[in-house]
């Protein structure tokens, strides 16, 4: 079954590492035979602001239009450009997807990757949390497509089933090998908490995970890892040490978090992955 994404939206700083974030949003685009469209968002900080702009905001149109062209023809990239302005760009992103229909949003953020990663830049975090439809979080480092190893992380939940069928249908748009992850996390209370839980050993739940992705999948190949410990940080080790090049994740479903909030799962594997971060929005999907 065709992935339903015919429009992608691209927001762009202009900004050097902004630039691979473009990258991939081309390779996803030419993969899916989606439309392309890079958006800059200037940013109105108060009223004299949105006046000065009123004024000089053809000629400041223009020039943006005229970089964004340039950039176009020095990455060899096709896409529709547009030029924005809001009280902040992640008003300006969202309002645009909305405006022009898009299927995915892809945005780059700054900063370093792995553990002693900075804090996720604002317009991406805000972007993520609040996109009615799915968003791709590109670190400035990594390579872009075309993926040839997807990892989608489930914790037997109907939404991460929903999240892992969009999941295989990208790997076979991709001709891509699929990998499933489920981390059991281990259960820390204080002493004095009565609790008799423990939980189980990877081994003892991997038949119940593997018939959970069987069931649906639909004879779609699949490698399992079933692991324990930390839920974030494991789904990006194993995604990272078995040489994945991107993460689908959901924001719902991953132990219990109702929403992207912060120190949610997902939250903390698009901050802390190596590699971009798929974000799946269920409700989205046609």
């Amino acid at each position: 079954m065709t992935l339903p994404i015919r429009k992608i939206l691209l927001g762009t700083d202009l900004s050097e590492p902004s630039m691979n974030a473009m990258l991939h949003a081309d390779a996803i685009a030419q993969m899916c035979h989606a439309e392309l469209m890079a958006m800059y968002a200037e940013v109105l900080h108060d009223d004299l602001a949105a006046g000065v702009m009123d004024t000089y905001w053809e000629q400041f149109e223009g020039r943006v239009g005229d970089r964004l062209k340039a950039v176009s023809e020095e990455y060899s990239v096709s896409f529709t450009p547009r030029v924005e302005r809001d009280v902040s760009a992640r008003n300006a992103i969202l309002r645009t997807a909305e405006d022009i229909g898009a299927d995915l949003i892809v945005v780059g953020t700054h900063g370093r990757t792995g553990i002693g990663r900075f804090v996720l830049g604002s317009t991406a975090e805000g972007v993520v949390r609040d996109a009615p439809v799915s968003v791709l979080v590109v670190h400035h480092t990594t390579a872009h497509a075309p993926y040839k190893k997807l990892l989608v992380p489930v914790d037997l939940s109907e939404q991460s089933r929903e999240t892992l069928k969009y999941a295989a249908r990208l790997a076979a748009e991709f001709d891509a090998e699929l990998g499933v992850v489920h981390v059991v996390e281990p259960v820390s209370v204080p002493p004095y908490f009565p609790m008799d839980y423990v939980p189980p050993e990877p081994v003892a739940v991997h038949e119940t995970v593997e018939q959970f992705v069987k069931e649906s999948l639909d004879g779609q190949s699949f490698i399992l890892h079933v692991l324990r410990g930390p839920a974030a940080s494991t789904i990006c080790k194993i995604a990272e040490d078995e040489g994945y090049d991107v993460i689908v994740t959901g924001t719902r479903g991953l132990h219990g978090v109702a929403h992207l909030a912060l120190g949610s799962t997902t939250e903390r594997v698009v901050r802390l992955a190596g590699v971009p971060v798929w974000v799946h929005k269920p409700a989205a999907e046609s």
